[in-house]
């Protein structure tokens, strides 16, 4: 029989000391909630920022972790502690997810802290070799086709076919990554579905005459439609280009043409009304002048094929004439009253106070445009970012691509010039961020084509930034 006593004690562990895993933090409910975890504070609280106005600079120190930088997210160490290391202790700080959050929410002020840009940027600078092969393909692709109408022969053919085939298999993986992750929009189904048309255009005026016979009873109909192939395969190719082309220096001016089209759209109720009050007016009092385009006497009013097009002749001239052109001299050789007096009006309509009316909203909207432009800009670059991490990672899933090295270090110069440093950002002083600009010539061209204007969109950045 045992003589010793034994005790039993039950240790209860402090009420103050965490669980092995932690309670659900605001955060974590958000992510729950597929809403951005990125607040104004954490990016503050992960920002270090100095002004160095000797050397006539400011810098910025930035806490991206160490790993998944490459695939575009951004892993951060909780400040909660625990007792034994745990599987949930890194919670994603920066993804395309995360961006796409933030762009949906309108969190405009929490994408231009430089926490955010800087790491746009990086983005933006790391596409720069693909966005080029988008930009030479598009361009060759357009002059190529150009050049085919002119002097078709069967090397273009290929070379078209193999440049057609490229830009709609990358279409295919978007729409393929934006349907897997449910992004999809009704303007970028509009958008895709008339790249296909495009690209079936494309593919059907390089293939058919080489596969079509003209020898049976419907070659008129396969000469005409072999005849209008070539004329949208033009047109979309060129809207293509100009739309590749927003993302470079010269995407305001893309903008710019857009902008005006759109205010034209709005005037339009005014000037179409007017185009055809004017058309219908001429071609009734200059019938049977002999002055073409309008129509003589004798033509047959009553077949509609013939009354169709000197509507539309009569439309294209009243247009033209809408423009400055009037060529008022076959009206006024008729020596009667009221063709005059018509053409007087019309100019003091058309020419006077309709085309004054479209120049003064053409102005305001540049105007507005250039003012806007900053926020326009990044919105459309913002987009690209998203694009582009999303194909990273699905390319990421079958090929393992390695990540790429994080720089967390940015140094502006008064004169608008930045650099890209590695950084410790525990250190509390910015001795290892040298202010000296010496980027070779891939930097400083693909700053020039793709990169942010940093210095620009930091004049705007939150104040409230940690100092060293």
């Amino acid at each position: 029989m045992l003589t010793d006593d034994i005790n039993l004690e039950v240790v209860v562990p402090p009420a103050h000391e965490p669980l092995l895993t932690p309670e659900p933090t605001k955060e974590d409910k958000r992510v729950a909630q597929n809403k951005s975890p990125i607040l104004m504070n954490v990016c503050e609280e992960q920002t270090k920022f100095h002004r160095d106005d000797e050397k006539k600079c400011s810098k910025y120190k930035f806490e991206y972790g160490n790993t998944a930088f490459g695939n575009g997210s951004i892993d951060l160490i909780r400040s909660r502690p625990s007792l034994r290391p745990n599987p949930r202790r890194y919670k994603k700080i920066l993804s395309w997810q995360e961006l796409n959050n933030l762009r949906v929410d309108q969190e405009w002020d929490t994408i231009r802290h430089p926490y955010v840009l800087h790491f746009i940027n990086q983005k933006l600078l790391d596409c720069a070799g693909f966005y080029t092969a988008h930009i030479t393909v598009a361009t060759l692709l357009f002059f190529l086709l150009a050049w085919h109408i002119i002097s078709p022969d069967i090397i273009k053919d290929v070379l078209i076919f193999i440049m057609t085939a490229a830009v709609a298999f990358v279409l295919v993986l978007k729409c393929t990554t934006k349907a897997r992750h449910n992004l999809v929009s009704p303007w970028f189904v509009l958008g895709s579905a008339f790249n296909y048309l495009t690209y079936a255009a494309t593919f059907a005026y390089i293939i058919i005459p080489h596969v079509a016979k003209f020898d049976d009873e419907n070659m008129k109909m396969k000469k005409e439609i072999i005849w209008s192939l070539p004329i949208f395969a033009i047109i979309s190719t060129w809207l293509n280009l100009l739309y590749v082309l927003r993302k470079t220096p010269f995407g305001i001016y893309v903008l710019m043409l857009t902008r005006i089209w759109w205010s034209f759209l709005h005037i339009a109720v005014i000037w179409i009304p007017t185009l055809i009050t004017f058309s219908f007016v001429f071609l009734l009092v200059m019938r049977g002048s002999g002055v073409p385009p309008w129509p003589p006497l004798s033509s047959d009013s009553t077949d509609f094929h013939n009354a169709t097009f000197e509507i539309l002749q009569a439309i294209t001239k009243t247009s033209t004439m809408m423009l400055g052109e009037v060529d008022a001299n076959a009206i006024l050789e008729t020596k009667k009253w009221i063709p005059s007096i018509l053409v007087l009006v019309f100019e003091i309509i058309t020419v006077i106070l309709l085309m004054n009316l479209m120049v003064s909203l053409a102005v305001g909207d540049v105007d507005d445009l250039k003012k806007e432009a900053e926020d326009t800009i990044l919105k459309i670059k913002l987009n690209y970012v998203i694009e582009a991490l999303q194909l990273r990672e699905e390319f990421n899933k079958v090929y393992h691509l390695e990540p790429a090295t994080s720089k967390n270090g940015l140094v502006i110069h008064d004169n608008g010039k930045y650099l890209l440093r590695e950084v410790d950002f525990e250190k509390t002083n910015f001795v290892d961020m040298h202010e000296d600009v010496e980027d070779n010539w891939w930097m400083i061209y693909s700053k020039w084509l793709i990169g942010l204007d940093m210095a620009v969109y930091l004049q705007n950045a939150p104040p409230v930034l940690q100092q060293p």
